[in-house]
């Protein structure tokens, strides 16, 4: 089980808008640790924090990334919680502390803090249904163009934007090999969708065709376009070779 490691306190920089303890927390450190206790919320004010979770069998897998405005850490309003994420900094971040039973009381009190907090949290719902669809839908050349363009989020003005991520990272994300991956983003450059160099991976509005007609410039919700499921189609083919099962039951009930 991981430690918690904030360093850097920088009260003094500007005042967030949560109220809450501000900390500073250095690219690469951990947040909190997966089966931590879960005492405290932590919202962003800069900065990208990423979720993960490791499985029993030792499998990692990047579940989230968070920014500003959005919090890490909800569940510890439930009654004795533990933590089912690992928080990690991707870059240095301003966060602020609210202690789990402050959180309750500030909503109810502050206007402006359960406004911010319950459009977090749909959010957080209609991304979690939109990563569930793409996981059940999309196959993984799809499912790495919507984390691209999720980390990259484009301008609505069709501006290209750089994100910063690695290929281990992004197997991580989508569920499938570095090697995959490392296929598919030389298709995706050879397309002119992307471009990556030394200085980091550009990613072009462009990049939605791969997604799909539905996808929007927020990839809010994941395409839901069905592919073939390769287990059955062979099944598919057998039974309308053979009898039909009707036609089965019929030559049973009349034979002698």
């Amino acid at each position: 089980m991981q430690t918690s490691r904030l360093t850097r306190n920088r009260q003094a920089d500007a005042q967030p808008l949560m109220p809450g303890r501000s900390r500073w927390v250095d690219g690469g450190d951990t947040v909190f640790g997966q089966g931590d206790v879960a005492d405290s919320v932590f919202y962003v004010v800069e900065g990208w924090v990423q979720l993960s979770m490791l499985s029993v069998t030792g499998r990692n897998a990047i579940v989230a990334r968070t920014g500003p405005g959005g919090f890490l850490g909800e569940a510890a309003l439930l009654a004795s919680s533990l933590r089912a994420h690992t928080a990690t900094a991707v870059t240095g971040c301003r966060l602020v502390e609210i202690g789990a039973r402050d959180l309750p009381r500030l909503i109810r009190v502050n206007p402006e803090v359960a406004s911010h907090f319950i459009a977090h949290m749909l959010r957080r719902i209609d991304r979690l249904d939109a990563d569930l669809a793409d996981q059940l839908f999309n196959s993984a050349k799809q499912r790495l163009a919507r984390a691209l363009l999720l980390l990259a989020a484009p301008s609505p003005t069709g501006a290209s934007c750089r994100a910063h991520v690695s290929q281990e990272a992004l197997s991580d994300m989508i569920g499938t090999t570095r090697s995959r991956v490392n296929v598919f983003l030389r298709s995706f450059r050879a397309l002119g969708l992307i471009e990556y160099n030394a200085a980091g991976l550009t990613v072009t509005p462009a990049l939605q065709t791969v997604c799909g007609a539905t996808s929007t410039p927020s990839i809010r919700k994941a395409v839901t376009q069905p592919r073939p499921d390769p287990d059955l189609r062979p099944s598919c083919r057998r039974q309308s070779e053979g009898p039909s099962f009707r036609h089965q039951v019929r030559q049973h009930a009349t034979a002698p």
